[in-house]
């Protein structure tokens, strides 16, 4: 009480000086004007005496004047700072400080900060003053802008007094006025509607009459939120609601602004009004789907206006679903996304069951991630902040994940960052993207003997953080379909092609097709194909995936190419030419060497540039080779032969997409990784006709058809307390750039993928991302995604999330419908769970072979080799991964368990032998 009476004493006698200085009868325009200039000085105390003093000179009797835009502006940035000012303050000083040792300190430190409050009570209370009894006065019925500048401001004002104050019975005096004023001006505007608007288009089932009802169900919702206890309220909203419904449904069409404005405030009726989310979620959803479907109607005056509106209805669909992402709203009805590149690691399977050292770049993030179903959905709509988008397409949302998880004490593997920025002009008239997050934290886990060693920037905390990137899309299976294709297939039947599924170095299979070593009669033996044979069996298979007005052309290559068959439209050859066809390209036979530059330029050159097969809006033109990738002559380098790769798929004139099979045990899968990153590319690999049937099968249209490019993902935090570690399945080079310039993440191409949920989400759906906590704290973190879609359309979207809210969270195992929660561990859905196992055990692989080949010169092709140290590596991991396995509950996972005991078990076995 003391302070706060000297502060009164004090700030008032400042006031008479301040005043007295420039006398005590000065007019508005003086006041105005050294109003201004205190404010340049970012003096705003005597700012706010100057406007104070204005004020109440304009609110006397005889005044009908009111503060201009400009005046009302600066002293709206006085009151700012003044309050600004003294919020900060407490916010600096909390409710304790350990600092302060004795009893004197913390006396002086609570009386300072009840000195500070003291202050903030006297401004505000004063500012309130001015308010009600001077400026509000004045513009009252207006309806203007000044008349909710100002109701704004005494809302404003109490709420910092509630902030700090129990007594908030002024603040809910306050609130009781306000909701005195709406009611009386709802009523004068349905009086308005119901007399004099409404009857004049009673009838005419247009546009016009459906929004006078919707107007109607509007005023009468607002009413209903605040008066509940007058069920009439209720009951007009609804059957205005309802009127406007009928009428909308049978004259707009489903994509009209106002009938989904009227589907959008009508849900919402029954959700917040009725407690009825079950209708409240059918109606939007209803609204949602039908509009997504003639999406392509849509004309350029509406477009924009009935795609935010769209945008509107997932959102609240997304929240009112607990979090579930858009995507899910339709559950297997909509496709997703994943990452171009690698499809799979067969390759590296198939070495490993065979007892064959497999090579380095056989296994990757991208290609395991792709072969399992992930939960992109976020668990707690109140840790998920929505910004209000323009989703034009409804092409793509991402929605994201973060994890904080035990450090695998592996092996060192540490990086250095280099920068590089690059500006990207967007056009923000379209929005396809609807991020969500989560997160997860578990406790430290070490493997083996091998401890990591501890980063310069990283606490003593033994936990590592990670996040997910959900690769969502709104586009239905059944309207999803693929754009004509100009297909040329580039088959290299160079001499290693005449090789069996295995490396020629080991010649363990190669002995089934020699009759000198076997004693089998021929007849008898079970003979194992060549690589050339499967990969002629494989393209006549390709052919049936082909529509009549698909073109296909043939070119073969050894070192030097030839074209077998010109691209020709399949519905332009009778039967007998395509049994010709077929039987052609059944008879290649493999010799020579391997010059892959010499069979791509034949396909740009002779096929598609002497042909004119260029872009067109009802074709995608695509290469499909068949190889071994094991290039001998031309360009062998990856550099070379990405350039000339990417060169042709980012030709704006002409995008020429390509996509790898790799066939054999020794296909080199490092070098077509790298090739497979430009733009529109990807690769499979395949050990049998049965495995690329079932690629064709499945996968064709989705191989053929990317949708998304150039996605980049940009992290700002708050206080630097986080920043980039790592972007898993990103060449570390390409990293580095990333990380320096600030870029998240940057992926090439995204490929449309399946969605199940019977399989537990979306097939390859997320990007896994490592972030480094610099410091302690909130990781308040702003996204910006962009995008360009398969025209060239650029698009962004902007959010700021909390991704670690729930670390200062007390939970207790197994809390929460789907949680993930074990001891202080946390993963907030099973998909960044299974996300950080999989890219750990593709980490741990990657390791082991990076050390065979170093440290014991095993390569690629030979024998199946693991050292003792590794040994002991795998039966650690093997516990851990079994223990998340049943966590996850996912079987699929058991086929990475049997192969992790096979090398555990290796050299037991070996000596058994």
């Amino acid at each position: 009480k003391k302070l706060s009476t000297t502060s009164q004493r004090t700030t008032h006698i400042m006031n008479i000086t301040i005043l007295d200085k420039f006398g005590s009868n000065l007019s508005a325009t003086t006041l105005s004007q050294l109003a201004g200039i205190a404010e340049t000085a970012e003096l705003y105390h005597d700012c706010y005496r100057f406007m104070s003093e204005l004020v109440r000179g304009k609110s006397q009797p005889n005044s009908t004047c009111t503060l201009d835009v400009d005046q009302r502006g600066i002293l709206s940035v006085a009151v700012k700072n003044i309050i600004g000012n003294l919020r900060a303050s407490l916010r600096s000083l909390p409710d304790s400080d350990d600092t302060k040792t004795t009893n004197e300190e913390q006396e002086h430190y609570h009386a300072y900060k009840e000195y500070i409050k003291a202050e903030l009570k006297l401004f505000c209370h004063e500012y309130v003053d001015l308010l009600r009894l001077h400026l509000l006065p004045k513009v009252l019925g207006h309806g203007d802008e000044d008349e909710v500048f100002y109701h704004k401001a005494l809302g404003d004002t109490y709420r910092y007094l509630a902030e700090y104050f129990d007594d908030v019975d002024a603040y809910n005096a306050y609130k009781e006025y306000i909701k005195a004023e709406l009611k009386l001006f709802c009523h004068e505007y349905v009086d308005l509607l119901r007399l004099h608007l409404l009857p004049k288009v009673l009838g005419q089932a247009d546009e016009v009459e459906v929004f006078y009802h919707k107007a109607l169900g509007d005023t009468y919702r607002y009413l209903a939120e605040y008066f509940d206890d007058v069920d009439a309220y209720k009951v007009n909203a609804e059957m205005y609601y309802q009127t406007a419904m009928q009428i909308a449904m049978q004259n707009l069409n489903e994509t009209h602004p106002t009938r989904l404005g009227l589907a959008l405030n009508f849900s919402v009726f029954y959700t917040e009004i009725m407690k009825d989310a079950q209708k409240g979620c059918k109606l939007a959803k209803y609204a949602f789907d039908s509009s997504i479907e003639k999406l392509d109607t849509l004309n350029d005056a509406s477009y924009k206006d009935s795609t935010l509106v769209m945008q509107l209805l997932r959102d609240n669909l997304t929240q009112w679903t607990d979090g579930a992402d858009a995507a899910d709203m339709a559950g297997d009805d909509c496709i997703a996304f994943a990452v171009g590149g690698a499809r799979d690691v067969n390759n590296f399977r198939e070495c490993v069951q065979r007892g064959v050292m497999p090579q380095i770049g056989s296994l990757s993030h991208n290609g395991l991630l792709y072969e399992y179903y992930f939960d992109t959905k976020k668990k707690h709509k109140s840790q998920q902040q929505h910004v209000q988008v323009d989703d034009g397409s409804m092409l793509f949302y991402p929605s994201y994940c973060y994890a904080r998880v035990n450090k695998l004490a592996l092996f060192d593997t540490k990086k250095q960052h280099k920068s590089q920025q690059q500006h990207v002009q967007v056009d923000d008239g379209s929005m396809l993207f609807y991020p969500s997050y989560c997160y997860a934290r578990v406790n430290k886990l070490a493997l083996g003997r091998v401890d990591e060693e501890k980063k310069p920037h990283e606490e003593d905390e033994g936990m590592e953080y990670y996040m997910t990137v959900g690769l969502n899309s709104n586009i239905k299976q059944k309207d999803f379909k693929r754009k004509l294709l100009n297909l040329v297939i580039v088959l290299d039947k160079s001499g290693s092609m005449s090789d069996c599924f295995d490396d020629e170095r080991s010649a363990y299979y190669q002995q089934f097709n020699d009759d000198e070593k076997t004693n089998l009669k021929t007849k008898e033996r079970k003979r194992v194909r060549t690589k050339m044979e499967v990969a002629n069996e494989c393209i006549v298979g390709l052919l049936q995936h082909l529509t009549p007005k698909d073109r296909f052309g043939f070119i073969v290559f050894d070192h030097e190419a030839a074209i077998r068959h010109s691209l020709t439209m399949l519905g332009d050859l009778d039967k007998q030419q395509l049994e010709q066809l077929k039987t052609d390209i059944l008879s290649v036979s493999p010799s020579g060497g391997t010059d892959f530059e010499c069979g791509f330029q034949a396909a740009i050159n002779d096929m598609y540039l002497k042909h004119g097969a260029l872009n067109h809006e009802e074709y995608d033109n695509r290469l499909v080779f068949l190889t071994d990738a094991q290039p001998n002559s031309g360009a062998t380098d990856a550099h070379s032969l990405l350039s000339m790769v990417r060169e042709h798929a980012n030709n704006a004139q002409n995008h020429i997409y390509s996509t790898f099979i790799g066939v054999g045990l020794d296909f080199n899968a490092k070098l077509v990784e790298q090739i497979s990153s430009a733009r529109g590319c990807n690769y499979f690999t395949v050990q049998s006709t049965h495995d690329f049937e079932r690629v064709m099968c499945e996968e064709f249209d989705f191989m053929v058809t990317p949708l998304v490019f150039g996605v980049s993902l940009t992290l700002k935090s708050e206080g630097d307390v986080c920043c980039i570690d790592r972007v898993y399945g990103t060449a570390p080079q390409t990293e580095e750039s990333m990380i320096e310039s600030g870029q998240m993440m940057k992926i090439d191409t995204l490929f449309p993928s399946k969605q199940s949920a019977e399989k537990g989400g979306s097939k390859g759906g997320i990007q896994l991302i490592k972030l480094k906590r610099n410091k302690r704290g909130k990781m308040n973190v702003e996204l910006e995604v962009q995008f360009e879609d398969k025209y060239g359309k650029t698009y962004k979207n902007v959010q700021n999330v909390t991704l670690d809210a729930g670390d200062d969270e007390h939970v207790e195992a197994g809390q929460g419908d789907g949680d993930m929660i074990e001891s202080n561990a946390y993963f907030e859905n099973s998909g960044i769970r299974k996300g950080v196992l999989l890219c750990k055990y593709v980490d741990l692989m990657q390791a082991w072979m990076k050390h065979e080949e170093e440290s014991n010169g095993v390569r690629g092709g030979d024998a199946l080799s693991v050292s003792d140290e590794y040994q002991q590596v795998f039966t650690a991991f093997i516990a851990h991964f079994e223990h998340e396995m049943k966590e996850l509950k996912d079987d699929e996972l058991l086929k990475e368990v049997e192969l992790i005991k096979k090398l555990a078990n290796l050299n037991d076995a070996q000596q058994i032998q």
